[in-house]
């Protein structure tokens, strides 16, 4: 498995430094609906506001979004997005992919998103929940040893086809398409010529 520090380097590239942007989704303001416990207006690092105040928790300050340290970043990252969810114990080839699924659109999507994949490719039926558990992690690895690289791909299909749909529901995401769509496409696998894998999803 990538180590966290090779997944850090590379989502930062994409996540960047501090942004407060009222038109990302990702900052509702104040905590609305009632049921978030945390205001959230900026993001650092791909860390939401909301993100550092349930790991403090209390609410974070937006001056401490701002300040937030690569080394308090790598560690909520590692808690809430790879072990937490237990990203870590899926093939390794999967690892980046739901990481960063996970860091873009929350863990639990990002796992559905992949029980969805192995359901349609024929490895299931496993339940589309948001969890890893054995049953998810036994159809990935068969998946994964049996697809390779179409596996990946057709996850990022998947993810890909999500994310057309949150805009289509939601126009006023269309802002971010094109940069969203580059960042999964730098998650595709070459796949060699004359695989007997075949890409079912």
């Amino acid at each position: 498995m990538p180590s966290i520090d090779d997944l850090l380097e590379d989502l930062l590239r994409h996540e960047g430094g501090f942004t407060a942007d009222p038109k990302d989704r990702a900052h509702y303001g104040r905590r609305q609906p009632p049921s978030r416990p945390w205001d959230c207006t900026c993001t650092n690092m791909g860390i939401t506001q909301a993100t550092l105040s349930g790991y403090f928790g209390r609410q974070a300050t937006v001056e401490e979004v701002r300040s937030l340290s690569t080394a308090l970043a790598r560690e909520i990252y590692e808690r809430q997005y790879l072990t937490g969810p237990r990203i870590d114990t899926l093939p390794a080839l999967l690892v980046p992919v739901l990481f960063d699924t996970c860091v873009h659109s929350g863990a639990r999507r990002a796992v559905k998103l992949l029980q969805e994949v192995l359901n349609l490719a024929g490895f299931g039926p496993v339940s589309t929940d948001g969890a890893i558990g054995p049953k998810t992690r036994e159809a990935a690895t068969r998946a994964a040893d049996q697809m390779g690289a179409w596996l990946v791909n057709a996850y990022v299909e998947q993810r890909r086809q999500f994310l057309k749909d949150l805009i289509e529901a939601d126009p006023t995401q269309a802002r971010f398409e094109k940069g969203w769509m580059t960042r999964i496409a730098g998650f595709e696998l070459p796949v060699e010529e004359g695989s007997d894998a075949r890409q079912t999803v």
